[in-house]
């Protein structure tokens, strides 16, 4: 923990990608007008209490729901009211993580994203940090979304997000980035992130665990070796992540799976 603004901020999880901490107010600091300085593309969603937020000329007073976006190197000022306690969510992602391409990420400053807090629970309870750049990213992309009110430009895909098919397939059974998918077709991982999902209807991470399962149902089905053994065959990192995963996809542990395969 430690200060930030007029409270304190808790990090909660980070990457060299992405990070999220929790900011809670402090009542006895100064309820005064502060000017921030965005170190990176921020979003900030309040979960407690109501704020002052000002962007430009234009001033909002936020309560629990409401979510604030912000370009890399922008200014924009905060207050508080006097004794009165406001918790929130601060997001960031790594100016890296985007092309320029796609600027400016954000039209509007203040935005309605639906299951904003879900993403954010899914992204600090998420077991790797693969998964959490993932998450992050998809939860960055709606936001750009909903700051266009709907109307950003959809990205040129086709080709590109082909090659990412193919690269996924060629490598399923080795430890996959979304970097790395990113870096086979010369785009950010957010960039890659929005052009898969928009074109397929599921992220990188999400369809390299579905292809990794699928490719595990079909070795308990014929295979004899340990359950173990055909969790590194299919690319997961432990034994434990795969059971994890395997379950939550189908409904039954591995081994649960492969007794049904067997009794058939």
């Amino acid at each position: 923990m430690f200060d930030f603004g007029c409270g304190s901020l808790v990090p909660i999880r980070m990457t060299r990608a992405a990070t999220i901490g929790l900011y809670r107010y402090s009542p006895d600091r100064s309820a005064r007008m502060l000017t921030q300085t965005n170190s990176g593309y921020a979003m900030n969603l309040t979960v407690a209490g109501k704020w002052r937020y000002r962007y430009g000329r234009r001033e909002h007073v936020l309560t629990p729901g409401a979510v604030t976006v912000g370009m890399p190197d922008v200014q924009y000022a905060c207050a508080h009211f006097r004794r009165q306690p406001n918790a929130n969510f601060i997001l960031t992602l790594d100016p890296s993580a985007v092309d320029s391409e796609v600027d400016p990420l954000f039209k509007s400053s203040v935005i309605a994203v639906d299951d904003a807090i879900g993403y954010v629970m899914r992204a600090a309870a998420c077991f790797d940090n693969e998964e959490f750049d993932s998450i992050m990213c998809e939860l960055f992309d709606l936001a750009s979304i909903r700051s266009y009110e709907g109307g950003r430009r959809d990205l040129r895909i086709g080709m590109r997000v082909q090659r990412m098919l193919r690269f996924i397939e060629l490598h399923i059974a080795e430890p996959i980035t979304l970097s790395d998918i990113a870096s086979e077709v010369g785009l950010s991982p957010y960039t890659a992130l929005r052009q898969f999902k928009a074109s397929t209807g599921e992220t990188p991470h999400e369809c390299i665990t579905r292809l990794r399962v699928d490719a595990a149902k079909a070795l308990l089905g014929k295979e004899r070796v340990s359950i173990e053994e055909i969790s590194r065959r299919v690319g997961f990192t432990t034994h434990a992540y795969f059971c994890r995963t395997f379950k939550r996809h189908t409904g039954l542990t591995p081994s649960a799976y492969r007794s049904i395969e067997q009794r058939a």
